[in-house]
This record gives C-alpha cells, structure tokens and sequence, in this order.
C-alpha cells in the first residue's frame, strides 16, 4: 500500500491559546508514534514554579507522562563456548597390561637362563650316546631328582619348521614319548602363551601334568629361541590324582646354517623334576629318551 499524507493549510489567524493548543496536540501525537509516555516530572526545590514552568496557565510539573509499555530491546548474548583447554585433550596413553609385563620379563630372563645353561653343558656335560648325527649329553652327578639332559645337531629342516614341529599341539607326541594332551590357557600376544600339559601315567606312580610359559623369539641374524618354564597361574589347581611336574627349563636353539639356507643348527636342552614319589631310574630314562627324541624326529 502507499500511503499519501495530506498537509493541513495553516489557520489564518491563531490566538496566542489556540497556537499553544496545536503545539501540545502536535507534541502528544509526535509522542505517540515515538513510543513516548507520559512520565512523571520533578518539581523545581520549595515548590515554586518560575514563569519559565508554565505556558498559557498550565504548570509544567501538572504535565505527566507515563513510560512505555513496550518491552525495551535486549542485546543478544554471545553464545556460550566452552573454554579451549576442555576442548583440547592430551593423548591418552593405552592402559598397562602389569600381568602383561610380569610374565614378558620372566619369559626374557628365562632366555638368558636357557642360552647360560647351553654354554654350561657345552662345557662340562658327558656325551652319552651319539645316532644318526645326533648327541645326546647328561651332566655328570649333580641333583638327580632333576631329569637333565641336551641333545644337538644337523637338522634337515628350516629354523621355521623345527621351530612348528616342536611347538605344535599336534606334533607333539611323535616328538615326546611321554606327551598325553595339551590345552592354551592363557595368549598374551602370538610368542607368549601359557600351556597345560599332561603326561602318560608311569608304572606304579601318580600321573603328571605342568603349567609353563612358553616364549617364541626371533632374532636378528634368524636364530629361533623356543623357551618353557613352569609358573603358577591362577585358576589352575592341581587335579585330583596328579602331581604337578616343575620344569625348571626347557627348550630350543635353532640357528641357520650358513650356506645351507635348508638346514639348521639345532640345539634341545631340558632341565625337568616329574616332582613327588618316583624312582631316580626312571626320572633318568625319561631324560636320555626325550632329548634324542626330539632331534630325531624334527631331523
């Protein structure tokens, strides 16, 4: 729509009342549009009103003015903003495994106890009997509640493959004798494991199982370490009927041959007590016969 607005001609005469009557009626309609309301004015001091405050017989402080109705105009406020530093977050770090790391340390210091105890038997043991390339040794006295013995030589195999014929559940018994079942209890990572294993009943004596740790570790220059040691872990009593055998420290070496990239310098060692009642016969026999069984059947 267009809006046209239309002047009103000037009065030819206006008396002095008259002309103050349009101000006030021009001022009241100004007022108006402005959103201006009557509000309340304050008195000069004493109350007396000078000729400035009043026109045409009307005092100014008779004039009232009340406020507007309207709803003042509020300012918007900034929108809230979480301070910077609850936003930004430090890198976490991913929670510590402690059973993790207890077991890691005892299987790298039972490494160290495995290559020692090689070093040792090199050195001192009595070689007993020699088979198709391979020689077993047993140390000479020491505790013969303990069945001790090593077994090394030429194996026509990788490192890899001796390392899955000796570590694999399903090979096991054709590698020992007295091997019965065996059960992953615990996989901390894929080279360290704990294992259940039983053993066949022996004549006249209780039948054994172990608890270890097993430990797989790859050097640089390609020699295998396969390392057992038995632990306490919770969960796992002893049954009913069986005694639990301590192996003390069990495992393998197996080193390339340089030049012969299909063959491999093998080395078993094991250092087990069956634990309980059982003659020292035995205790031997079960000795000599693992060690040349494992290198016999992995070559």
């Amino acid at each position: 729509c267009f809006f046209l607005m239309i002047r009103r001609p000037p009065r030819s005469t206006q008396s002095r009342s008259s002309a103050a009557s349009d101000v006030y009626k021009r001022q009241d309609q100004n007022d108006s549009r402005l959103g201006i309301s009557e509000v309340p004015v304050m008195k000069p001091k004493g109350g007396l009103l000078s000729e400035s405050n009043k026109l045409d017989g009307v005092s100014r402080d008779s004039i009232i003015i009340k406020p507007s109705k309207k709803t003042p105009h509020r300012r918007s406020e900034p929108p809230q903003t979480r301070p910077i530093e609850t936003i930004i977050q430090s890198p976490q770090k991913p929670p510590v495994d402690e059973e993790y790391q207890k077991y890691m340390q005892l299987a790298e210091q039972s490494l160290k106890e495995l290559e020692d105890l090689i070093e040792t038997a090199k050195q001192t043991w009595q070689l007993e009997q020699n088979k198709n390339g391979i020689s077993c040794y047993y140390p000479d006295g020491g505790d013969q509640s303990y069945a001790t013995s090593m077994g090394l030589g030429i194996i026509n195999a990788t490192p890899q493959q001796v390392s899955f014929l000796s570590s694999d559940p399903s090979m096991r018994p054709k590698i020992d004798p007295n091997f019965l079942s065996m059960e992953l209890v615990k996989q901390f990572d894929p080279n360290l494991r704990i294992y259940y294993q039983q053993v066949k009943k022996f004549p006249i004596v209780d039948q054994r199982d172990c608890l270890y740790l097993a430990y797989h570790k790859e050097k640089e220059d390609g020699t295998i370490i396969d390392m057992a040691k038995s632990i306490d872990y919770p969960g796992r009593p002893v049954p009913k009927g069986f005694v639990r055998a301590d192996v003390k420290i069990a495992g393998w070496v197996i080193k390339p041959l340089p030049g012969q990239p299909n063959m491999s310098d093998a080395v078993y060692i094991g250092k087990t007590s069956p634990m309980g009642s059982i003659p020292n016969w035995i205790v031997s026999q079960v000795s000599k016969d693992q060690a040349m069984s494992c290198l016999l059947y992995t070559s």
